[in-house]
C-alpha cells in the first residue's frame, strides 16, 4: 500500500491536494491507541465524546490544518460500524486535510505494528 501512495500524484493547479485517510488501528480501545497516534504524527490530542462517533474519541489537530479523529468504530446504540469501509476494525484513525506526502501520513504508513492503511481519497 505504501508504494501505491508514493506513486500517485494528487496535484491541482500545481499544488498537492489535501486528502482524507483511514487507518485501522491494532488496538481494542481508543485509550490504548491515542499515544501511538501522538508518537507517529506529532499531533496533540484532546479527548472528546460523541454518540455519532462511537462514544469517547480523541481529536488531533496540527498547525498545518490537519485534523484527525481516533474513534471506536462501533455505534453506541446498535454496535454497527461507524466508518464505512472499516467494518473489521474496532478502532479507526480518520485524517482530513493532509497530503499523501505529509510526514504524519508517511509515519503512519511505516508504523505497521500499530496501523493498517485502509483507504484514501
Amino acid at each position: 500500500m505504501l508504494s501505491l501512495l508514493e506513486t500517485q500524484e494528487f496535484l491541482v493547479n500545481g499544488q498537492e491536494t489535501k486528502m482524507e485517510f483511514r487507518f485501522g488501528v491494532k488496538a481494542e480501545t481508543v485509550e490504548q491507541a491515542y499515544r501511538w497516534v501522538e508518537n507517529a504524527t506529532g499531533l496533540t490530542d484532546e479527548p472528546r465524546e460523541s454518540s455519532h462517533l462511537g462514544g469517547d474519541y480523541y481529536a488531533f489537530r496540527g498547525s498545518d490544518g490537519v485534523v484527525a479523529k481516533l474513534i471506536s468504530n462501533r455505534d453506541v446504540h446498535d454496535s454497527e460500524p461507524v466508518i464505512d469501509g472499516c467494518d473489521e476494525w474496532l478502532v479507526v484513525l480518520y485524517i482530513e486535510g493532509a497530503s499523501n506526502g505529509a510526514p504524519a501520513i508517511q509515519n503512519l504508513l511505516n508504523d505497521t505494528e500499530h496501523f493498517v492503511f485502509v483507504s484514501s481519497r
